[in-house]
């Protein structure tokens, strides 16, 4: 699964690509056709013994998205030249 994350860092905004792999569980919140992360958590939870699973990622808002997968790659990141998309993801 890969999402374009709009971000805001440090009063620049960048477009991030983000690409979940061997997904085992998601949660998704309705996709029509954005929606925002407050904050999103990746935590290592390969500790816990659960086969396949390596990461967690976790929105800290109240927007119910949840990823239980092996592998979280961040394989784009673009400079925007304004900050009109900051916050929103979309879902590819």
């Amino acid at each position: 699964m890969e999402f374009k994350v709009a971000c805001r860092r440090e009063g620049k905004d960048y477009l991030l690509t983000v690409v979940f792999r061997s997904i085992r569980k998601a949660v998704l919140p309705n996709l029509d056709p954005t929606f925002m992360f407050e904050e999103l958590e990746i935590e290592d939870v390969s500790k816990d013994s659960l086969e396949g699973i390596r990461f967690r990622a976790e929105d800290l808002g109240k927007t119910g998205f949840e990823v239980f997968c092996e592998s979280i790659e961040f394989t784009d990141c673009v400079l925007l030249a304004d900050g009109s998309e900051s916050g929103s993801v979309g879902c590819r």
